[in-house]
Order: C-alpha cells, then sequence, then structure tokens
C-alpha cells in the first residue's frame, strides 16, 4: 500500500518522505516547502509533489511579516485540507507529521490514519514544563519563550485531538511515544523508529588524556527545558566541596545569561554560537558529556558526543533509555534532580579509568544510527499498521 504523506518542510521530516519513496510506498508528498530546498527537489519525480500553494501564501506572510503572527495556524490546516481531500478521492492512506494530522485525518475516511511525531506531544510538553515553573520559578524565562507556549489552547486542543484521529503513530523516542500513549493513544499501535545521525564530522578522539581535572561539557540552548538549573547547582554544589573538575557549556538558541551566571561557577567555560569545527573539538578534548534535559524527543546532540568518544548522563526525558545502556556507555538518571547529577559526575571523578571504557563503547554505538535503520523501521510502522487497520 501506499501513503500519502503531508509536512511544511525541515530538512529531517523530508525523510519520512524518502523512506517510503526508496521502498515503493510513496504516492504523494503534499507540502508547501519544497521548491524552497533544492537538495530535495529532484528527490521525488514531479507527479509525486502535491503543492498547496494556499499554505504557500500564508507561508510567505509569515516569512515577510513575522512569524509572530500565528499565520502558521492557517498554513498547517490547509496543508491538511489538501491531503484529507487528495486521500478520498484517490482512496490512499495518510502518513501525516504531526500539526498536519488533525485536518487531514478529519477529512480522510482512509485507514490507517498513521501520525509522526517528531518532538513529544505538545500538550504534554506544556504540562511538564508549567509544573517546571511552578517547581523553579526563578528558572521560568526561557521555558515561556518555548513554543509550546505560544500556542493558543486551541491549538494544543487540536494537538491532543490529532493524536485521538491516528490509527497508529512513529516517533523517534520512547519518551516521544510515551507522551502520545497519554494522550490516548493505545500501546499497542505506536512504533519507534529513531533518527538517523550524520556523524561523519564527529571524529572519535585520536586518544584518551590522562585526566588531572575531569572535564564535563554540555551542548545545548541555555535554557531550563535542558534542565540547566539542576546541571548549575550540581555543579556549584561539587565545587564548594572542593572537587577538582570543569564544566563547559556550548549553547545556541534560547539563552538565560542572567540564570548562568547567578550560581558565580569558577569551573564554569561558556562558548556561544560555536561552528561545527570547533564544537567537534571541544567535543573531543573534553571527558564526559552531560545533558540533563527535562523534556527532550530525540536530542541529536547525546549521539553525535558518543560519537567522540564521549560517555553520556542523561535523563529518562529523552532518547537517551533507547540507546544507553547502563554503565556501559553511559548513565540515564531522573531529570530534575540535583543528586542525581552530583553522583554520577563523583562517579566519573572516582573512576577516571571508566572513561575510557565507557567513551570507546559509546564511539560504537553511535554507528547504529543511520537513516538505512530509520528507513527500515518506518517501511516496519507501515506493516504493523496495516495489518491492524487495513479493513476498517
Amino acid at each position: 500500500m501506499k501513503y500519502i504523506v503531508v509536512h511544511a518542510g525541515a530538512r529531517d521530516w523530508y525523510r519520512l518522505a524518502i523512506s517510503l519513496y526508496e521502498n515503493d510506498r510513496l504516492a504523494y508528498l503534499v507540502t508547501d516547502d519544497i521548491i524552497f530546498r533544492k537538495e530535495y527537489r529532484n528527490l521525488f519525480p514531479r507527479k509525486l509533489i502535491k503543492i498547496s500553494w494556499i499554505a504557500l501564501f500564508f507561508k510567505l506572510l509569515e516569512k515577510v511579516i513575522s512569524s509572530k503572527m500565528g499565520f502558521n495556524i492557517y498554513k498547517d490546516y490547509w496543508l491538511g485540507r489538501k491531503a484529507g481531500k487528495l486521500s478520498n478521492r484517490k482512496k490512499l492512506p495518510i502518513f501525516s507529521c504531526c500539526r498536519y494530522a488533525m485536518t487531514a485525518f478529519g477529512i480522510s475516511k482512509i485507514h490507517p490514519k498513521i501520525l509522526f511525531q517528531y518532538h513529544p506531544q505538545s500538550g504534554c510538553v506544556k504540562e511538564i514544563l508549567q509544573n517546571e515553573i511552578d517547581k523553579n520559578p526563578v528558572a521560568k524565562k526561557t521555558i515561556l519563550e518555548e513554543t509550546e507556549f505560544r500556542y493558543t489552547d486551541k491549538q494544543l486542543d487540536n494537538s491532543i485531538l490529532e493524536v485521538r484521529l491516528s490509527d497508529f503513530a512513529v516517533g523517534a523516542s520512547t519518551f516521544t511515544l510515551k507522551t502520545l500513549i497519554k494522550q490516548g493513544m493505545p500501546e499497542n499501535c505506536v512504533h519507534l523508529a529513531p533518527y538517523g545521525v550524520n556523524i561523519k564530522d564527529f571524529k572519535p578522539k585520536e586518544s584518551f588524556r590522562e585526566i588531572d581535572k575531569m572535564r564535563f561539557l554540555f551542548v545545548g540552548s541555555f535554557s531550563q527545558r535542558k534542565g540547566i538549573s539542576y546541571l548549575l547547582q550540581a555543579f556549584k554544589e561539587l565545587e564548594n566541596a572542593g572537587e577538582n573538575i570543569s564544566l563547559t557549556m556550548a549553547g545556541r538558541g534560547i539563552m538565560d545569561y542572567d540564570l548562568v551566571k547567578s550560581y558565580n561557577l569558577k569551573c564554569l567555560e561558556t562558548h556561544i554560537n560555536l561552528p561545527i569545527e570547533k564544537l567537534v573539538k571541544l567535543m573531543q578534548e573534553s571527558d564526559v558529556f552531560v545533558f540533563p534535559s527535562i523534556c527532550e524527543g530525540f536530542g541529536l546532540v547525546l549521539i553525535q558526543a558518543m560519537a567522540t568518544g564521549l560517555p553520556v548522563i542523561t535523563t529518562y526525558s529523552t532518547s537517551g533509555p533507547d540507546f544507553i545502556e547502563e554503565g556501559e556507555d553511559g548513565f540515564l538518571i531522573e531529570a530534575q534532580n540535583v543528586d542525581a547529577i552530583k553522583n554520577k559526575v563523583k562517579y566519573f571523578i572516582e573512576n577516571p579509568n571508566e572513561v575510557k571504557r565507557m567513551g570507546l563503547n559509546a564511539a560504537v554505538k553511535s554507528k547504529e544510527f543511520t537513516w538505512e535503520r530509520f528507513s527500515c523501521e518506518i517501511i516496519k510502522s507501515v506493516d504493523e499498521a496495516e495489518k491492524l487497520f487495513i479493513g476498517q
């Protein structure tokens, strides 16, 4: 069976259509984006591309006037509408990226209706982050900048409705799938398809240094969604206890400089918007990667750090549980837990030889995350969905 894919672009989203096309399972790609992306324009025969011109109009308004005007609501609607009507006319099922599925699945009468959830479900994310504001109000500045706090109540309601209109869902992490299950998706109707990660630039370190001062590294936005207050508090307490450590934070995107500065960490070094070659060098010069995110759909940086030979400390609220083997290539901890961060940091301080053993294991593990694997899981997902829902 062939599928209609609907999405508005973004680099990794094309991998869904590519996976189906390469396995002769793509009927059409409904989009407003491909005319802007030369690298993808020639991947598909022109006859398979269906442009929503009304969605494109709202996309241009968003670019010219302001992305804060809410034009994306209309863009998402018209993309979903075009896919839904095409589905009924051609008697073809839809494999929709989230945001467009509510309209597409509401119109389409063809099953299975498969949802591709590329980040944790928005209603769940807002609940998690609102609880974080209540728990830790000093760090609310960057939380309020997150996308979920720009959504209207109607958009959040629609994000839940699209889950309930879906027959089956695919996500890049178990954490993401759990947020869908919380919103009503049956546990037997979800499938894990981890992203492929381009690690060709993230070369393993040539050798492991003799450790005098343990170097820990964080990469990501300086935002509370990434759990930075817990990270900074943990290192503040370790520093006060006399531990010989350093923490480097390399950031881009949403930034709360005031929160970072408020901890007055002597062991801290920060970098902003590093080019990739300098970021790779920084990873290769570090000993352990720490990423205490509160809510993460996948976290490509985890795999990239592992590819350079860094063992990882991360939370269960990331993709970490899908690939980290406890004590072999990293550690998993509960989010929002200063003591948990401290305990794992101290483990590496007290067991410096483990850095090399676990780092080598991490580099090997990172090679498993390819787009070929993603493609294979996408095809498995449609096969599973068809077994459950053909005939409805």
